[in-house]
């Protein structure tokens, strides 16, 4: 963890007087009837949490573009988006980090440095790569995110699960977006990939006009990391919390209290 200490200085901030840098409005799908709303703030780092089938993955699908929706305004950077498909949110500045990093975040067989460029090479639109750029890329991002392997052209497959998931991580910074929709990005990895990941998470959501909207089932996480707490029950938001001013049983009730009932 980053450390209860240092949670609390950074919810310390003054976040409410930030911009909103991204918004659903009236938000619905397939699976969300009942409109949702929500906002992200410059800076911040939102917290969505709730049980199994609660509806956090199908909310950062729909987001991304992976989902369509069926009603409702998304805007990002004042820009109201109109997603097709997750190449659009890519050009945007959006980037996702999906739950299952082997099937869908990940080309297990390509090397760790073309998995590093996949993003970057998307938002390209068809111009050549520059081998010299995706050089200095890999070794930017080997450095800076501590990616343990045998060396640039080692097959992702044979990496941990902490280092493949720094490397899917990895290919979202050097594509410089600036909204990460991470789901679960902690999930099956040890300790001291969680530090690396948490370190990497602050330092992105520092930059200017960059945010974080972090889906998690692990609560101590979700109290330790989050500015603002969303929880969802029966694909519908049935808290909104300051993790300052709450606890892990609170939350627990609202994941488990039905949305009908509020």
């Amino acid at each position: 963890m980053i450390g209860a200490s240092r949670a609390t200085e950074l919810r310390r901030g003054a976040l409410p007087e930030k911009e909103i840098l991204f918004s659903a409005h009236h938000l619905r799908n397939k699976h969300f009837r009942v409109p949702l709303d929500l906002a992200v703030r410059e800076h911040e780092i939102l917290c969505i949490t709730g049980l199994v089938g609660s509806g956090k993955t199908e909310l950062t699908r729909v987001i991304f573009g992976a989902d369509k929706k069926i009603a409702g305004e998304i805007r990002f950077a004042g820009q109201i988006l109109s997603l097709r498909q997750p190449r659009d949110a890519v050009h945007l500045g959006l980037g996702y980090v999906p739950e299952d990093r082997d099937s869908k975040g990940l080309c297990l067989n390509l090397a760790v440095r073309e998995n590093l460029g996949l993003a970057t090479l998307v938002k390209l639109k068809g111009w050549l790569f520059d081998r010299g750029a995706e050089h200095k890329l890999v070794q930017r991002a080997v450095s800076s995110m501590r990616i343990r392997m045998r060396g640039p052209d080692e097959p992702v497959k044979y990496l941990s699960g902490g280092n493949k998931q720094k490397v899917v991580l990895g290919k979202w910074l050097a594509a410089e977006c600036k909204l990460l929709l991470l789901d679960e990005p902690t999930i099956g990895i040890d300790v001291g990939a969680r530090q690396d990941i948490y370190r990497l998470i602050e330092q992105f959501r520092e930059e200017p006009e960059h945010a974080v909207i972090l889906i998690s089932s692990d609560i101590d996480e979700v109290l330790e990391i989050a500015d603002r707490i969303l929880v969802l029950a029966d694909y519908r938001v049935v808290a909104e919390l300051d993790p300052a001013q709450t606890d892990k049983h609170q939350i627990l009730e609202y994941c488990t209290r039905r949305a009908a009932a509020n």
